[in-house]
């Protein structure tokens, strides 16, 4: 190394550096992306082409090309990036103070800060970049019906803005002046004809919403859908005092009083009455000229009754009664107490009034107790519930007040679904039934609406004599049980009540196939149908090499017995138990004797002259394969491989007896 300077190491990495930051263009430039996209005087119109916005009026930035105004420039492709957010972008141009918007009465939209569900950001065929016409817009939210009756109010015609502020208003309901003002700007109150009209009153400081709606009506002058009968008839002076009088619209007579002069009191004041009828006066409830409700009322009616009933969050529930949520009314009387809560029927008969059908349990031949002898309300809400069919709680909560706890059921090993669930209903009718234990249907029958699929039997298949019958119930339990799968006790148990498989001597002496042994009677067998005899849950011959794997190996790979190469595992072993060892149906040499001849010359002459019944044979041989075709078992004797028995036996024909 040179001590002096630098090693052409360090030179060569120095010119590299230098040359690239020669090549850099200056930072201004180096901002723009020249090419087909960007160009370094572009604008967001040379992509977001100009007439694929629709609309003759321009928002001004949009028409000054000031994009910038409202949007970010910059950002994640396809992210719209605004300068402020909502509302606040509005706001940065429109002032609320220039838009009417500090005013106390404020739209709901504008309220919300829902500026873009009125308008367009950038073009609009309408007047104010309006989505809409200013009433078809008005229509998205206001029902249409009740501003377009066959007698319209003229300024209707020129627009919902004729009488509204679209913002905010210093007066309710967003009107330009004040309610009692507010007609008076088109209409004079000492025209002649709209005094003849008001037989004579003077109605300069008169409520007009008091006779008239404001849009439009059914009836002629704009008067409400339901007219008083002396509003009706020009019998003002029924209840006011005459047009000529210093207080003409005083009342002939005080509070509620005037109103009984035509109005039965007896049939209304009765002796428990609604509070509002007794302390009240009826025009907190009525309108007292016209209403667009029936009965003159002031309010629809569950809005009237809200006003004193907290019914607005109960009716928020996930499950609701429909008259309740139509009409409080089409169960509950306005005036007198004809039962508790001024229900206009008796107890049930109210509910039954509805549901005929519940009419027809009443008079089953099992009816639910708390239904034949109680309420409907103490296991149903009137109004609404947090579970369906308006029930107090859930089912499974409910029906355990009175029967078993389903905790209990639940805890156990096997549990029926509709239990495990709550649904006690998916099985039993809540009212009356015809069937015991109120099922909704023949006990075993009611299976078949779940379990349909297993009752598809097809020609030729075998069928379980209970399932045949139907008779579910004899082998399983209808809710919970400490045996799979619903069993009414351990499997092998059950099957033995009927089939007899084992007996106990048998347990003890003899042998047992060990699916038997552990109660295991489905591991072969199936319970309810199947398309093999003895209902087997497959062929015998594969049935038993599913367990017996080596034997399967042995009978692939080395010389197999007749048979058990032919598979027939019946015809040497009992399928449950055999007071013999290995469930053989016989004792050894019997049982191979009944193919092989124990007498035959050949047979001795190869057994030292023994007969087949004085030899045990599985001492010798394999009953299933062996490696040779004597089927000798795999490890022997060296002299018994030999063949060269007499060296240590003594032939039979040497002895008297072997």
């Amino acid at each position: 190394m040179n001590n002096n300077g630098l090693n052409s190491h360090h030179r060569l990495l120095i010119l590299i550096v230098l040359s690239i930051l020669f090549c850099i263009p200056p930072i201004s430039d180096a901002q723009i992306k020249r090419g087909k996209r960007f160009a370094q005087k572009s604008n967001c119109l040379d992509c977001h082409k100009e007439e694929t916005f629709e609309g003759s009026i321009k928002h001004k930035p949009f028409g000054d090309k000031d994009c910038e105004s409202c949007h970010k420039p910059h950002g994640l492709v396809g992210v719209l990036r605004l300068q402020a957010d909502g509302s606040d972008l509005c706001y940065t141009c429109h002032t609320q103070e220039s838009l009417g918007i500090e005013k106390p009465n404020k739209h709901p939209l504008v309220e919300k800060g829902k500026c873009l569900d009125c308008h367009e950001v950038h073009t609009s065929d309408h007047k104010g970049l309006l989505k809409a016409d200013s009433n078809e817009l008005c229509f998205k939210c206001h029902t249409r019906t009740d501003y377009e009756n066959k007698n319209l109010h003229a300024p209707m015609k020129d627009g919902c803005i004729s009488c509204h502020s679209i913002h905010g208003s210093d007066h309710g309901m967003l009107l330009s002046e004040s309610k009692d003002k507010f007609c008076f700007t088109c209409h004079n109150a000492s025209d002649s004809k709209l005094k003849d009209a008001h037989y004579g009153y003077n109605i300069t400081n008169a409520d007009c919403g008091s006779c008239h709606t404001p849009h439009s009506s059914a009836v002629k002058g704009l008067l409400g859908g339901n007219v008083h009968a002396p509003v009706g008839d020009g019998s003002c002076e029924s209840c006011h005092n005459a047009p000529t009088d210093s207080e003409p619209f005083a009342l002939a007579a005080e509070d509620n009083e005037l109103c009984f002069a035509c109005h039965d009191q007896e049939e209304t004041m009765t002796e428990d009455m609604h509070a509002a009828v007794s302390s009240g006066l009826c025009l907190d409830c009525h309108n007292a000229h016209t209403s667009q409700e029936s009965h003159l009322l002031a309010q629809p009616v569950n809005d009237l009754c809200a006003g004193c009933h907290d019914i607005s969050s109960e009716m928020t529930k996930m499950s609701k009664h429909a008259p309740a949520l139509e009409d409080c009314t089409n169960c509950h009387s306005g005036h007198g107490k004809t039962d508790d809560k001024l229900l206009t029927v008796t107890g049930n008969d109210l509910c039954l009034d509805c549901h005929a059908d519940m009419q027809e349990k009443l008079e089953a031949e099992n009816v639910h107790s708390p239904f034949a002898d109680g309420s409907c309300l103490d296991c149903h809400k009137p109004h609404s519930s947090d579970f369906a069919k308006l029930t107090i709680t859930n089912r499974s909560d409910l029906c355990s007040e009175c029967h078993d706890s389903p905790s209990e059921w639940i805890a156990e090993k096997s549990v029926h679904p509709p239990v495990k669930i709550g649904q006690c209903n998916t099985c039993h009718d809540a009212h009356g039934s015809s069937h015991a234990a109120l099922l909704s249907k023949e006990k075993n029958a009611l299976c078949e609406s779940c379990h349909d699929d297993m009752y598809k039997s097809e020609e030729g298949d075998f069928v379980h004599a209970p399932f045949e019958e139907q008779a579910c119930d004899n082998c399983h339990t209808a809710h919970a049980s400490a045996h799979e799968p619903l069993l009414v006790e351990e499997s092998g148990d059950l099957c033995n009540g009927c089939h007899e498989v084992y007996d106990t001597e048998t347990v003890h002496t003899g042998s047992v196939h060990s699916p038997v042994l552990a109660n295991e009677c489905i591991a072969c067998h199936t319970p309810h149908k199947g398309k093999i005899e003895n209902l087997l849950v497959d062929k015998t011959e594969r049935l038993c090499l599913s367990c017996h794997e080596e034997i399967n190996t042995m009978l692939e790979t080395q010389v197999a017995h007749a048979p058990a190469g032919e598979k027939d595992c019946a015809g040497c072993h009992n399928s449950h138990m055999s007071p013999e060892k290995s469930l053989l149906v016989s004792a050894v040499p019997e049982l191979c004797l009944g193919c092989h001849d124990g007498d035959d010359a050949s047979f001795t002459s190869k057994h030292l002259g023994l007969r087949g019944e004085q030899i045990d044979c599985v001492k010798c041989h394999d009953a299933h394969a062996a490696p040779d075709e004597q089927l000798f078992l795999s490890k022997g004797h060296e002299p018994f491989i030999s063949n060269d028995c007499e060296m240590c036996h003594v032939k039979a024909d040497s002895q008297e007896e072997k």
